[in-house]
């Protein structure tokens, strides 16, 4: 209970005038949906600007109670969140929901779906950021660039079978930012954005 207690005290040390500016486009959003769907939502469902009430909820008490509790235990379950991520992006290719012709969802329940891929994101950064924040690990060196664009090449491999190739794009700038992070200098940076815009025009095409 004391732990709790002082883990409650962390509340105090946020940027609260960042969570203001996220309260208050937050409640833009949901603004604008209303405005936008309120005469058009079926009567005999719920209307859309509920549900998005209802996910902004569960949203900012996400936020409160991770913002009160001491971040480096996520260090601890980094890997067994990159794996579970992982095993989620697999279900997802053998018996997810299919739409507009993607296998990108698990049903839950009801209506209720879940998107592996987000969850493949958070996984992938929290590994990232364990493996390179240890001590003597720098992201200037080649062996630590490898084992980093390794970690975040099986989530993205995944994802590309869906396919949904937006999704998989994002993990370019995710690996470079904790890479730079870590010590990479501006110009590999450079480098491997040429690369990699260089593949994706490969893809496209």
């Amino acid at each position: 209970m004391n732990s709790f207690l002082e883990d409650l005290k962390l509340l105090r040390r946020m940027n609260w005038l960042m969570t203001i500016a996220v309260g208050v486009l937050m409640l833009m959003g949901i603004v604008f949906i209303y405005s936008a769907s309120y005469s058009n939502d079926d009567a005999s469902g719920v209307p859309k600007y509920v549900k998005q009430v209802v996910w902004a909820i569960l949203g900012v008490a996400s936020y409160l109670v991770f913002a009160a509790l001491d971040y480096r235990w996520l260090n601890k379950l980094a890997p067994w969140i990159y794996v579970a991520s992982v095993i989620l992006l697999v279900v997802v290719l053998v018996g997810g929901v299919t739409i507009y012709g993607a296998k990108r969802w698990i049903k839950l329940f009801g209506s209720v779906l879940i998107q592996p891929s987000e969850f493949g994101k958070l996984g992938t950064i929290f590994l990232l950021a364990k493996i390179l924040s240890r001590p003597g690990v720098s992201g200037d060196q080649w062996k630590h660039m490898a084992i980093a664009a390794a970690v975040a090449a099986v989530p993205v491999l995944l994802i590309l079978r869906e396919p949904d190739l937006g999704t998989a794009m994002i993990f370019v700038p995710i690996t470079l930012g904790i890479l730079f992070v870590a010590g990479l200098p501006w110009k590999v940076i450079g480098g491997l954005a040429a690369v990699g815009l260089g593949g994706v025009g490969i893809l496209l095409s």
